[in-house]
């Protein structure tokens, strides 16, 4: 063992420098990935944090008044309660904007504190002793330009609007009531504020929310000559149970009696649908935080093990000697693998603090929204567990590359010192007059050469390949997405505008087609209408209808034509890959207890906006007539996809419109399965970055170990008349050929693997979005690489060019 030890200690010695970059290659792959895995993690589980840390309500209780709401918030299942009325307030003195802001009042000091709990992001929470104090959220603050300190002027209606209101359902009208001035104090987000909707300024999208309080709501009631309790609203209670809703049961059973047949029990909240579905988008950016490490890992396995098996291999020259001094292969591979575990110890422990530095960069886009203890972050098990499994990877790739050094030593000389080969393309070279260092450094590039001057070219080379394949499908992959975010039509976004609101109620239309019809600079525009979920070949599947007002305006079209009759329907891609049936076929729709045979004519892409579906690839689009032969009561329709006129000034139509129809007007709309891979757009450009460091740092250990390992050659040359310049551009030339090698088989491959994983994520999308090929990159692949190549050259080179010929040839 001590002749193992002093091997491992030489070694080490020896090649300080090399030992030194090889460790920092580790340190940069374990920390990419165990960043990454930690990373998603952190993401998968933000929104269940948020809601946890929110505390939100089991069930809504809408009582008879609001005496009989506190003798339900009294039940013994009830943990926690709270009221929060909404106020009726706008901020115009002439109402034009009522709805716009959503005023609430906490009606005691439970509510939006002890449940139902927001996160403080800007300021503090006001205090509920204050009647000018209010807290927004950042909708709110962004869209109302409003911040700590800003005063805010509310105008309110007076006691008969509110309760005309209440009755009719409508628009109070011009306020009458009394005006406020409160003033922001603080910026806070609930779980419902994390929204993977999109933010644009249309009624029936996101709230913008004003909190008021408990003082408040005293003196609006004093204002409007009525009780706290006698106000709009104090009949509702929040309830928190004390077991969740494992005691709902108990509970109902309790509250029904109270709350007689008329009162209601509502189970969940706006808490628990952002939870759904802001978890969806959320669950998507954890999966791609996990296949960014699993590709960065396969790709530092790959580029990083070939730097440490090439370094185990050209140890490994010094094997028959120790062969022949006794040492027996199980040593010879013990003393090869040491030193690796050295540098993977050092690389490991490095790669696992830099993965905690990075943790405050997780996690993004809307799980950085949901994270309640956002910065430095440690997860011990991730950390530890990622350590163990990249210090096993570098060992047991160092083992592989050290038994089959030892098997050769245990083979014999042959084994040991091949033949050498001579390349065609360097002895090519040197027949057509090219300047000797062009030849030489081809050769040393090419020529693993034999004895203690063998170099594992093929390493180098799989190592260059890989970098420059892995950077073709990152940016492959990442144009082609590109693309299609900004493309709505390849997202079933065949039109310009959605016009009108999909919670209207029924005649709306009435007041919408005239005012479109009349419109110089709309072309075109058709009502879209949800169905009720229908069943299509066994599949429960969202569903929705279109009726052409004035020329035809459809969803996206992949294949086949667009339903014109009553017993046609369209499916979205994984609608129509489940039903088994291609188009042309027949298909069993039923909803309820009708059902009809249909023909498909068409896969199409559904549009998530109008509540018509909410994937791309699930759904079906049926002509109003057909949809009403199995739902007779379809409601008609209030909102109407609209295309411009041809030729029309888009600025301008969108104008007119929004004159037309304020807050109202939709404009394109990405669907959720593309906003999700939108949120994680720039993750292939940090692979790509991470793959271009990779590889130069393991060019940069080629070029170097190839110079230690052909000192004598360069001897030799220098001997036979080279000067410091020339030898110089032989080690160019020699990092050219590996780079032209590396562009060669890499880039091909890169380009056909990008465009495969784009196919793939493009049929789960039910879009014919195609691949973008990156051909500026493309093209600029070989310069570019050979600019690198020829950078990490210049330390190696001038190494070569200190080269003493009489010191390396009378020592070796």
């Amino acid at each position: 063992m001590s002749a193992v030890w002093a091997v491992v200690r030489t070694g080490l010695g020896r090649r300080a420098a090399t030992t030194v970059v090889l460790a920092l290659l580790v340190a940069v792959a374990t920390g990419t990935v165990v960043a990454s895995v930690a990373g998603a993690r952190r993401t998968e589980s933000a929104m269940d944090r948020f809601v946890a840390f929110s505390r939100p309500e089991d069930v809504y209780v809408q009582a008879p008044d609001s005496v009989t709401a506190e003798k339900v918030a009294a039940l013994p299942q009830v943990v926690d309660h709270g009221r929060s009325p909404f106020v009726f307030l706008t901020r115009t003195p002439d109402g034009a904007d009522a709805g716009s802001v959503v005023t609430f009042a906490a009606a005691d000091e439970r509510i939006f504190r002890t449940m139902n709990r927001v996160d403080v992001i800007r300021g503090r929470q006001a205090r509920t002793d204050d009647p000018t104090e209010v807290v927004v959220n950042e909708l709110a603050a962004r869209r109302l330009h409003l911040g700590v300190g800003s005063p805010l002027t509310l105008y309110a209606y007076n006691l008969d609007q509110v309760l005309g209101s209440a009755t009719s359902g409508g628009t109070p009208g011009v306020p009458a009531g009394p005006t406020f001035t409160v003033r922001v104090v603080g910026v806070v987000r609930a779980p419902a504020d994390v929204n993977p909707g999109p933010d644009v300024d249309v009624s029936y999208l996101g709230q913008q929310v004003v909190v008021l309080t408990p003082a408040f709501l005293r003196t609006y009631a004093t204002a409007l000559g009525a009780g706290v309790h006698d106000l709009q609203g104090m009949e509702g209670v929040r309830i928190r149970l004390r077991h969740g809703l494992a005691d709902l049961g108990a509970f109902t059973a309790a509250a029904r009696p109270l709350i007689g047949d008329q009162g209601q029990i509502l189970v969940g909240g706006d808490t628990a649908t952002a939870a759904v579905s802001t978890g969806r988008a959320i669950h998507f950016q954890a999966l791609a935080l996990l296949a960014f490490a699993a590709l960065a890992g396969l790709a530092a396995l790959v580029i990083v093990g070939q730097a440490l098996a090439r370094q185990v291999t050209l140890d490994s020259a010094e094997h028959p000697t120790l062969r022949a001094l006794g040492m027996d292969p199980a040593s010879m591979v013990l003393a090869a693998i040491l030193p690796t575990a050295v540098i993977a110890t050092a690389g490991v422990l490095a790669g696992v603090a830099l993965a905690g530095v990075a943790s405050p960069l997780f996690p993004m886009g809307l799980a950085g929204q949901a994270e309640i203890h956002p910065g430095l972050s440690l997860d011990p098990a991730v950390l530890g567990l990622g350590a163990l499994a990249a210090e096993a990877a570098v060992l047991v790739r160092a083992g592989l590359a050290a038994r089959r050094a030892a098997r050769r030593v245990t083979a014999g000389p042959a084994a040991v010192n091949p033949p050498a080969r001579r390349w065609r393309l360097a002895t090519s070279l040197a027949s057509a007059g090219l300047p000797a260092p062009a030849s030489s450094g081809v050769g040393m590039a090419l020529d693993p050469g034999q004895g203690a001057a063998t170099i594992p070219v093929r390493s180098a080379m799989v190592a260059g390949s890989t970098a420059v394949a892995g950077v073709m499908v990152a940016l492959t992959f990442a144009l082609s997405l590109n693309g299609l975010v900004h493309d709505p039509r390849r997202q079933g976004w065949n039109w310009d505008v959605l016009v009108g609101n999909p919670n209207s109620q029924a005649g709306a239309a009435a007041e919408i087609v005239p005012r479109l019809a009349d419109n110089p600079l709309v072309g075109a525009f058709s009502g879209v209408v949800p169905v009720e979920s229908i069943e299509v070949a066994g599949h429960q599947v969202e569903a929705g209808a279109v009726d052409d007002v004035k020329g035809d305006v459809f969803p996206t079209v992949v294949q086949g034509r667009a339903p014109r009759a009553a017993d046609e329907i369209a499916l979205a891609g994984a609608t129509l890959a489940a039903t088994g049936r291609r188009i042309g076929d027949t298909v069993d729709v039923k909803a309820g207890d009708r059902s009809q045979v249909l023909r498909i004519v068409a896969q199409v892409v559904a549009p998530t906006a109008g509540n018509l579906a909410t994937s791309m690839s699930k759904g079906a689009v049926l002509t109003v007539a057909g949809a009403r032969r199995l739902v007779p009561d379809v409601a008609p329709a209030s909102v109407f996809a609209v295309r411009y006129a041809p030729g029309a000034d888009r600025q301008a139509a969108f104008a007119s419109l929004e004159r037309d129809f304020p807050r109202l007007v939709l404009g394109p709309v990405t669907a959720p399965e593309v906003q999700n891979l939108r949120r994680v757009a720039g993750l292939p450009y940090i692979l790509a970055a991470l793959l271009i460091v990779l590889g130069g740092a393991a060019m940069a250990h080629a070029l170097v170990t190839t110079i230690r390992r052909r000192r004598r050659d360069l001897a030799i040359l220098k001997t036979l008349g080279f000067v410091r310049r020339q030898v110089n551009a032989t080690v160019a030339w020699q990092a050219s050929t590996l780079a032209v090698v590396a562009v060669v088989v890499g880039l091909p491959l890169g380009l056909a693997v990008g465009r495969w994983s784009w196919a793939l994520v493009v049929t789960q999308l039910g879009t014919s979005s195609g691949p973008v090929t990156p051909v500026v990159a493309a093209a600029l692949a070989l310069p570019l690489t050979l600019a690198v190549a020829n950078l990490v050259a210049a330390g190696p080179g001038w190494m070569a060019g200190r080269v003493r010929p009489a010191t390396v040839l009378r020592t070796e």
